[in-house]
């Protein structure tokens, strides 16, 4: 029962920290969704060879999150800069715990 105990509670931690998480990233989610699709298109037009141009997606997928998951978290950072009265290691700690959510 004590390792069932664990093992509930560490899931309901992790459902719980994933709500942030999701949340957060959803914007730079949503845009390279919809940039794969339409770089998958422009591959699928172009190519007689590709069936389904899966590679092209994830390949934009992952450059484009490359870039705008870091350039989300820095307008993030400004938000709080400008935003909030928070003193500069709050917001310094905050940004830097953002790949954790």
């Amino acid at each position: 029962t004590r390792l069932s105990y664990h093992i509930v509670h560490l899931i309901f931690v992790l459902l719980i920290a994933a709500v942030p998480a999701v949340t957060l990233n959803l914007p730079v989610g949503l845009l390279a969704r919809l940039w794969a699709n339409q770089r998958r298109k422009k591959a699928l037009a172009a190519s007689k060879v590709k069936i389904h141009a899966r590679d092209v997606m994830l390949s934009e997928k992952i450059l484009l999150c490359i870039v705008l998951v870091p350039t989300l978290w820095c307008i993030y950072g400004m938000l709080m800069y400008f935003g909030t009265d928070m003193d500069g290691p709050t917001i310094a700690l905050s940004i830097m715990s953002l790949p954790f959510f």
